[in-house]
């Protein structure tokens, strides 16, 4: 698995990810799917690509020779970290990829900054991939968990 950052013409991919109901149904209380027409393509393109507070890939899976999923990072509610957002596409899901995802989205985030926020619905069933992960619930609201993980040291 690795990160690829897409080219413009590759956003068709993402528009089909954000309008799967069944990939975006744990979205369900904010919207579920996302309208990602060509006519946002360009505005979406210009404020997330190659971004000094914005980190944007797909997830290129080698196994499945094709992309599975997204990954990405932004600074704008937290102070000393950014949000991450992960959404691997549905029929890919249940076979290891997010870990590896988040995985490499963590390594990323952590080139950068010592910590990292991320909100999960209270009934995603990726919450549990978060904890497994190191990730430590800091609040809940009606909606959502609010999860952080600090970066550690590998010389600790």
């Amino acid at each position: 698995m690795k990160l690829v950052i897409p080219a413009f013409k590759e956003l068709a991919f993402r528009q089909s990810l954000l309008a799967d109901s069944q990939t975006m149904a744990y979205n369900e209380k904010w919207g579920g799917t996302i309208d990602f027409s060509k006519e946002k393509w360009q505005n979406w393109y210009e404020r997330w690509i190659n971004q000094e507070d914005r980190f944007y890939a797909y997830l290129y899976s080698e196994q499945e020779n094709t992309y599975i999923g997204e990954a990405a990072y932004h600074i704008e509610k937290y102070e000393d970290g950014p949000e991450i957002s992960i959404i691997i596409h549905e029929k890919y899901r249940n076979k290891g990829y997010g870990k590896l995802g988040l995985s490499l989205l963590l390594e990323k985030v952590f080139e950068k900054y010592e910590v990292c926020y991320d909100e999960i619905a209270l009934d995603n069933p990726s919450l549990a991939l978060f904890l497994k992960m190191g990730f430590e619930i800091i609040d809940q609201n009606e909606l959502a968990y609010i999860v952080h993980k600090t970066r550690i040291d590998k010389e600790k």
